[in-house]
């Protein structure tokens, strides 16, 4: 008796500090401030940021996304499939946070997200080029072309997560959590503004000119803001949804979905009906069930933070309640 309690204790004592220091560390996060263009494409091209401006599809056809969800990504047939995204400049001025995941194996010189206008030589985009790697291009305000590259070759058919970011006079880029490349200009605050759509899949050149480096693969939850992300911001959109997919889906990993969640999350790759337990950052029970992959659980009234759920199988997941996703 008196070992099962110390047991215990040391338990909540693990899952109290565990969570205490996870939430110093995303408890700044507010993935809504700034967000001018966040298409899930969870079976529609809708907007879900304030700006509300949604997408036209074309030739495109749904697929399983990051989480091994059916419909809930966009497959892009690399020949005349691609969204627009109309030619609002959606508040984009000088700064631009792109975050997207992708998934491809082709070879070819293809556009993930773009908004450029190749006559004036304004705006940005992300691509993949010829060599498989990532690239976030675009011009500064002195004219000068500006490509920024990844080390990660992306066309091994698994998912990766791409951050491409402009502040001040300096570009990034961001592969799988990881900074893969920098470019400081010699001028500060481009002109990104322009009137071309901004597409997801494709590279659009002007009436005259059509649509160009079609996307031959899988895109998902693509997210747009007009401020620079912080670090721990890109944290929780790289390394929590990470933590689901694993880049590679395998069917014996058990995890959390969505995650960042506001109102249910499901419990992913369970063949049967489970216990579990929900613990908060004191390590205090504060709900526990029956669930399997297929039922949702209920976490409308849990406050914002970072939460531990326990199976009676071993296993221990993580999951962030946050409002305002």
């Amino acid at each position: 008796m008196i070992k099962q309690t110390i047991n215990n204790f040391q338990t909540s004592l693990f899952l109290g500090l565990l969570l205490l220091s996870t939430n110093s560390i995303y408890g700044q996060v507010n993935l809504s401030n700034g967000l001018v263009g966040y298409f899930p494409l969870s079976g529609n091209t809708d907007d879900l940021s304030p700006t509300n401006i949604d997408g036209i599809s074309y030739n495109t056809t749904l697929s399983t996304g990051i989480e091994n969800n059916a419909n809930t990504a966009y497959h892009f047939n690399g020949t005349n499939a691609y969204v627009n995204c109309s030619s609002d400049n959606r508040d984009i001025i000088d700064t631009l946070s792109i975050s997207v995941w992708i998934k491809t194996t082709s070879n070819s010189y293809e556009w993930i997200v773009g908004k450029y206008d190749w006559t004036i030589d304004r705006g940005f985009a992300l691509a993949v080029d010829a060599n498989n790697l990532v690239s976030f291009l675009g011009r500064d305000n002195g004219g000068v072309y500006i490509s920024t590259n990844s080390t990660t070759i992306v066309n091994d058919g698994n998912w990766h997560h791409v951050v491409g970011q402009i502040y001040g006079n300096t570009w990034k880029l961001w592969v799988d959590c990881n900074l893969e490349d920098s470019t400081i200009t010699n001028a500060t605050n481009p002109n990104l503004t322009n009137n071309e759509p901004l597409t997801i899949g494709n590279f659009h050149m002007g009436e005259a000119n059509g649509n160009h480096n079609y996307f031959n693969g899988s895109i998902d939850e693509v997210r747009i803001y007009n401020r620079a992300l912080s670090a721990n911001e890109r944290d929780v959109l790289c390394n929590n949804i990470l933590g689901v997919s694993n880049l590679s889906y395998d069917e014996s990993i058990i995890s959390v979905h969505p995650n960042p969640s506001e109102n249910y999350i499901y419990i992913s790759s369970l063949r049967q009906l489970e216990k579990y337990r929900i613990f908060n950052a004191s390590g205090v029970k504060i709900a526990s069930g029956i669930t399997s992959n297929k039922e949702k659980i209920n976490i409308q009234n849990l406050t914002n933070g970072i939460y531990i759920i326990t199976l009676e199988s071993g296993q221990t997941l993580k999951f962030i309640k946050s409002k305002g996703l």
